[in-house]
């Protein structure tokens, strides 16, 4: 495994970096008509710090450095409701300067009392992408995902650890993954706010099973505290070539967390595709290379339509869960 700096270390910096000046000659980004006309609002539904947060400022300051965009952003952090802020935000005031990172599906859109929906923002394509580690304690009895999923059918004792809640979508993967394995048990889950509750608990076994992202999972595997039983991705992670997929051990289910960018629907077709064109040529960037490769992340760009693709289908897939809740 190569060591990587975390996300935690550029907390600080991004804390401050509220505002990302842009100076660029020309724009890189298509668009025939239309040009950001002055300061661009870049909407984050989540805490300044975290990985959304650092994901949007670094796209900020790689669209400036790199020349592509000619304007300057303001990030603006809307937290609270799973996103719901910020979506409701993009869909009341969103114009043609307005931009928001969306990172896995927009499931503050399902938070009791939201106003927005699906149809009422566009997305204008995915910049990266991370797949998570199923990951148990050292001394784990599991060796396999597989032998990890039909313990949860034998026995309550399988306690899983979720960052979040049992209506999250991380806990509808466990039910499709435990599904492609041929099982179906009531997962004990015991939920937490946010992924830095579930590690202490996994460190000191009060739960059996945990899903993290390789950035958060990485220290705690080269010190030995844990161990990987298998990885969400269709295929093995270049800095863990010795964790097999699930599909691999007969589940064919992934798990991907995409971090991308959306607009308002009601943006003009001229803007949806300078800032498209835009997203596109920063990915292409060595800046942004090196930003995904010293943050674990997985580089994959998806124009809009197939990021389209993604969401409705992983939206649907979540829904289906929470119709089973009810």
């Amino acid at each position: 495994m190569k060591s990587k700096k975390t996300l935690a270390a550029l907390v600080s910096a991004a804390a401050s970096a509220a505002l990302v000046g842009c100076g660029a000659d020309a724009a890189g980004g298509g668009g025939e008509g239309y040009s950001p006309a002055g300061t661009v609002r870049y909407l984050v539904g989540y805490q300044a710090g975290g990985g959304t947060d650092l994901t949007a400022r670094q796209a900020a300051e790689t669209l400036e450095s790199e020349g592509v965009v000619d304007a300057r952003f303001t990030v603006e952090n809307l937290t609270g409701s799973a996103g719901l802020q910020a979506f409701t935000t993009l869909v009341r005031q969103g114009d043609d300067d307005t931009v928001m990172q969306l990172v896995d599906i927009p499931s503050g859109l399902y938070v009791e009392g939201a106003t927005v929906e699906m149809d009422d923002f566009v997305p204008i394509g995915q910049v990266a992408t991370n797949a998570l580690l199923i990951v148990v304690p050292a001394d784990s009895p599991y060796q396999s995902a597989e032998e990890l999923f039909t313990a949860m059918e034998e026995s309550d004792d399988v306690v899983v650890g979720l960052p979040s809640t049992i209506d999250s979508r991380e806990a509808g993967k466990w039910y499709q993954i435990a599904e492609g394995f041929g099982v179906s048990p009531e997962i004990n889950f015991v939920p937490s706010a946010g992924i830095s509750e579930v590690v202490p608990e996994l460190l000191a076994g009060r739960v059996s099973a945990a899903m993290m992202v390789p950035n958060v999972a990485q220290s705690h595997l080269e010190s030995g505290q844990i161990r990987a039983l298998a990885v969400t991705s269709t295929e093995r992670l270049e800095d863990y070539p010795d964790v097999p997929t699930l599909g691999e051990q007969g589940s064919d289910v992934t798990f991907y967390r995409p971090q991308g960018l959306v607009m308002n629907a009601a943006a003009s077709a001229e803007a949806q595709e300078y800032w498209t064109d835009a997203l596109k040529e920063m990915t292409e960037t060595d800046a942004w290379a090196e930003f995904l490769s010293n943050n674990g992340y997985v580089s994959e760009y998806k124009a809009p339509d197939e990021y389209q693709e993604w969401l409705d289908e992983e939206v649907a897939a979540y829904e289906k869960y929470l119709a089973s809740l009810d």
